[in-house]
């Protein structure tokens, strides 16, 4: 298995797997109202294809037998969050094929993001995780993430 960054021409290989992240992601969230998994995916595309065009954004893989089985996107800003002082990053995706979880992959592409990060002068990276996503949150903790805040919501009638 190599962990490696990917090639802007090989964008489209990581299209499945963003995929299959979406719709992971679905099932553990179970949002009630939401874009179609095609909408999520096409904005997703449009988000990564501009991110590693600018700079700043890279996708690492994982890949074993020329076959991507996992992924993380990482971004060397806050999305919604003008320019500051801090140098904060940003991991919006973290997503690994079932089969090949619990193999420490998460952890190896979360070391090359950092490096990737460090190299851009960040010195801090952010993440949210969603409440229900407990494995997510094991292994964040495991990476000696640390927990700030809860968002909190309620539905107005």
């Amino acid at each position: 298995m190599k962990i490696r960054e990917i090639k802007k021409n090989e964008l489209s290989k990581i299209f499945p797997l963003a995929k299959e992240f979406i719709e992971d992601y679905r099932k553990i969230t179970k949002p009630k109202k939401c874009v179609t998994i095609e909408t999520a995916l096409k904005n997703k595309k449009r988000i990564f294809t501009n991110d590693l065009k600018k700079g700043t954004g890279n996708i690492i893989v994982a890949e074993k037998d020329e076959e991507f089985i996992g992924y993380i996107f990482v971004l060397s800003f806050i999305p919604g969050i003008q320019k500051s002082d801090n140098r904060q990053g940003y991991i919006s995706d973290l997503y690994i094929q079932k089969e090949f979880r619990k193999k420490k992959i998460a952890q190896k592409l979360s070391k090359e993001a950092e490096k990737w990060l460090k190299k851009k002068k960040i010195n801090e990276i952010i993440l949210d995780v969603n409440i229900v996503n407990i494995n997510a949150k094991k292994l964040y903790l495991k990476l000696n993430y640390k927990e700030e805040s809860i968002r909190m919501s309620k539905k107005l009638k």
